[in-house]
């Protein structure tokens, strides 16, 4: 049995749906262009363990074969809803997978991550026991490119702490202003009666950044209750898309900038129904949100190419109100940096300065030991000289000894030569 206010009512709005056993799934998959990884995330889907499910898969105009892959699919599994339209973007793709939906709850899946197996089994547990109108699981990181702090940190926001928050302004302000909560929709369960709501009054635009951010507004706007399931069952895809890229044209980038209109609309919806939530909610838009628009469009702005004429882009954006602001930013941005480059100077030239005085005193020690070496050496000559002498002097006396014991061995051998003639006489006469 379902109770479901009349969608963008003046009345206040309640989400109560009656989640019976036999509750039944919607998974919306809005698909452009991704065959290389299409195959992985439509298995993941149609061979969940929990089989109620109304798979609805949004083809957004794709060029390559991802409309044949999801054919090849839905001609094997009748619970495949296949939509097709022109490229209009991933936020209108959503709204139309969001109201062609037939399940209690919602789930949203982008065509690049993929599913536990036991993903939706888990998670009707979950919404049986607590029916919540927002229920989060946690979620891996596949990185695959991309800066390595980001992934870090879309970990980290993918698995929140908060397990339970009741009423509007709580989950507006864990999501918006605390920052406690990641406001992308992926990896994220809502209501089907809360879904259809947000979503018939989003802008009905192109949005290309942030569109995430601005659905989870209007999404929140609905919403009484949320709880989290302490299960890793998503597993995002990080790396892919032009998000991730290092530079953009001009033509993308206008295309980025139109993203202001959703913001545009999220001011007119809290002007339009007030009662949704109170005054520090009803800020969001042109604090939170604007700002985040302003600070992502800065980012884009900085990875046009140099040679990009300042005028392009500042009259794409003065359209919506923010050339100025972003020249002030990005002249700040380049002060800034300028400063940083002057700071970093002169602490080039203190440490440059430090390695002169350094080098200096070695060249100091240098000099002192090469002046003592000489010292030494020269001691040393005159150690060698008084050497020489010395030894000349005692060559001198080795060769008067020499002499003087040749001498005595002449008379030696002539007194050995007498002795011996006089013991032959002495025989001679003994003889005789």
């Amino acid at each position: 049995m379902k109770t479901i206010s009349k969608i963008c009512s003046n009345k206040k709005i309640t989400s109560s749906v009656e989640v019976t056993e036999d509750m039944k799934i919607s998974v919306v998959i809005p698909i452009y262009n991704v065959e290389k990884y299409l195959r992985q995330a439509l298995s993941s889907v149609v061979n969940q363990s929990y089989r109620n499910l109304d798979i609805v898969c949004v083809d957004d105009g794709s060029t390559d074969n991802s409309l044949l892959i999801i054919k090849e699919y839905a001609a094997q599994d009748n619970r495949i809803q296949l939509i097709t339209q022109d490229n209009q973007g991933t936020y209108i793709a959503r709204q139309v997978g969001v109201d062609a939906a037939q399940g209690d709850y919602i789930l949203f899946l982008d065509p690049d991550d993929w599913l536990e197996l036991d993903a939706c089994e888990k998670l009707s547990d979950f919404a049986k026991t607590y029916q919540a109108d927002i229920i989060q699981c946690g979620a891996y990181v596949e990185r695959e490119g991309g800066w390595k702090d980001v992934a870090e940190w879309m970990y980290r926001v993918l698995n929140p702490e908060i397990a339970s928050l009741t009423g509007t302004d709580a989950i507006m302000d864990a999501c918006f202003i605390e920052l406690k909560i990641i406001w992308n929709m992926i990896g994220k369960m809502f209501k089907a009666s809360v879904a259809k709501k947000a979503f018939s009054c989003q802008e009905k635009s192109r949005i290309i950044m942030l569109e995430d951010c601005i659905a989870s507004f209007y999404t929140c706007a609905f919403s009484q209750t949320y709880r989290s399931i302490p299960l890793k069952l998503y597993h995002y895809r990080f790396g892919f898309g032009i998000s991730t890229r290092k530079e953009i044209t001009i033509e993308e980038f206008e295309k980025i900038a139109g993203s202001f209109k959703g913001l545009e609309g999220v001011e007119r919806f809290v002007a339009e129904y007030p009662h949704l939530m109170n005054e520090k909610s009803k800020d969001i838009p042109k604090n939170t949100i604007r700002n985040q628009v302003i600070t992502d469009i800065f980012c884009y702005v900085n990875r046009l190419p140099r040679t990009t004429d300042v005028k392009l882009w500042y009259d794409i954006l003065k359209q919506y109100g923010i050339g100025d602001e972003i020249i002030v930013k990005k002249v700040f941005d380049e002060l800034s940096v300028a400063k940083d480059d002057i700071t970093n100077y002169r602490s080039m030239v203190n440490d440059l300065e430090e390695i002169r005085k350094n080098q200096q005193a070695h060249i100091t020690n240098l000099e002192e030991l090469i002046k003592n070496q000489q010292v030494s050496i020269e001691e040393q000559h005159r150690c060698i000289e008084q050497q020489q002498v010395h030894i000349e002097s005692l060559q001198t006396q080795l060769n008067r000894v020499s002499e003087k014991n040749k001498k005595h061995l002449k008379q030696i051998r002539t007194f050995v030569v007498i002795i011996g003639l006089m013991v032959l006489g002495l025989i001679v006469s003994v003889i005789i």
